[in-house]
């Protein structure tokens, strides 16, 4: 059972081609009349972005060079963790016609879907670029190195998120809005707009315990500039670890039982 799960993950995989492509042509299929594309949650992202930072930059009494970084990084890879998961939830139900009419690896569905979100943060990054060159932040081959395997480790541990999502919300349909709600509390309680500074000694233990709160921040902090306010918790590679070993533990055991009953499922 765990062996045919494993080579369902290995081989889905190595048909990168399809699910990269079937991935792509879903976005092109969405925005085909559009003149902008895609880039048009670029520019409503940015306005966004642009808006809050002018009035938090106020409420946190921060310079706005430093915060709109922040505020961009922390948001948009927010928009990236947010949006593969509750897709996830459907990743089966979107493929049933290949699951139902051809053998095919269930796993191509999770990595189309991941694959689909990866495409929209890349459009989006042209912000995060933006911001890097004209504010202050710590551009260097270093930073930016830590910054791109943070961002690999993160996605890494979301295609084993939304491998056990797709599974369990493919058999109970209803866990779907449970998870929209728990991501709109987790919005709110994770540092994506403002900052946990010493004021907030007493919530610290809303971030030691918050795994999305460690993938941020181990993203973000290398790119801020030196003299950013100094927070009351730093993201932790232990905690990052020992989330990604349980993360692969549950996803597969998971996966491996439901894999077979996925077809009666959807």
């Amino acid at each position: 059972m765990f062996k045919l799960a494993i080579l369902d993950l290995l081989n889905g995989f190595k048909k990168y081609p399809f699910w990269s492509y079937m991935a792509w042509q879903e976005i092109v299929i969405r925005y085909r009349r559009s003149v902008l594309g895609p880039f048009w949650i670029t520019v409503s992202t940015s306005i966004y972005i642009i808006a809050i930072s002018t009035v938090f930059s106020s409420l946190f009494n921060q310079n706005i060079q430093h915060y709109i970084l922040y505020m961009a990084i922390g948001f948009l890879i927010w928009g990236y963790i947010n949006q593969t998961i509750i897709e996830s939830t459907d990743s089966f139900i979107a493929g049933a016609g290949f699951i139902k009419q051809i053998k095919i690896e269930r796993s191509v569905f999770v990595y189309q879907s991941l694959a689909r979100n990866f495409y929209f943060f890349l459009h989006n990054s042209v912000i995060i670029i933006v911001c890097l060159i004209f504010f202050d932040s710590n551009v260097t081959l270093w930073s930016i190195a830590k910054a791109g395997i943070g961002f690999g480790i993160l996605s890494f541990n979301l295609f084993f998120v939304s491998l056990s999502l797709a599974c369990i919300c493919t058999r109970f349909m209803d866990l779907r809005q449970i998870i929209n709600s728990v991501l709109q509390i987790g919005f709110l309680v994770t540092p994506v707009m403002w900052i946990p500074t010493e004021s907030m000694r007493s919530k610290e233990f809303l971030l030691t315990y918050n795994p999305i709160y460690h993938f941020i921040e181990f993203i973000r902090w290398s790119l801020l500039p030196k003299d950013f306010p100094t927070v009351i918790a730093h993201p932790s590679i232990n905690f990052i670890m020992i989330f990604t070993i349980v993360n692969i533990t549950l996803s597969i055991i998971i996966f491996a039982k439901a894999r077979k009953n996925i077809a009666y499922w959807v």
